[in-house]
């Protein structure tokens, strides 16, 4: 089995283990998601969704997915929405330790930068275009400062309400306990 738990407020990322004779999957209190067994999770009074995306997982903050940008020296992107459990562990930890709002103002701030960056190559791009594959390079830059704009806005929109992460817990469950 591969899958996250938490202990002692720590996310862990388990590999290739079987769980042991007589131990059901399904009652095990400190999983949080696994490739086979529980391949969605709810964390955090419903502010984090966890969602298995063919053989990796997803990361919804806020309705916001979670999106990994990379920039390549010739000024290509590649964007990954889907992770291994290692960086979603790896994200959970950043989580707990810093809280969901200082973990997606660092996100806003690194989205900030990149897209700096694809502005300025943009721009001295889009001043020595020469050639049809030139073109077609400034345009696709053009597109994923498009993207990058909206995955912006969406985080400037998602302002912080003011409430404790213990009371969205909290609320969750008293919600969950009355109804479900």
């Amino acid at each position: 089995m591969d899958a996250i738990f938490k202990v002692n407020n720590v996310y862990v990322t388990v590999k290739n283990n079987e769980v042991r004779d007589g131990i059901e999957v399904t009652n095990l209190e400190d999983l949080i998601i696994s490739t086979k067994e529980k391949t969605s999770a709810s964390l955090y009074g419903g502010r984090i969704m966890l969602f298995k995306y063919n053989d990796m997982f997803c990361i919804k903050i806020d309705g916001i997915k979670i999106r990994d940008l990379s920039l390549y020296k010739d000024g290509d992107v590649d964007v990954k929405v889907s992770f291994d459990l290692e960086r979603i562990a790896a994200y959970l930890n950043q989580i707990e330790n810093l809280g969901i709002e200082t973990f997606l103002e660092n996100y806003k701030k690194q989205l900030e930068n990149l897209k700096e960056k694809l502005e300025g190559i943009s721009t001295e791009l889009q001043q020595n275009l020469e050639d049809e594959k030139d073109k077609e390079r400034f345009s696709s830059l053009h597109g994923t400062i498009i993207k990058i704009n909206s995955f912006l806005f969406a985080l400037y929109v998602n302002m912080n309400a003011g409430i404790e992460m213990q009371d969205y817990i909290d609320a969750y469950n008293t919600i969950i306990n009355m109804y479900f």
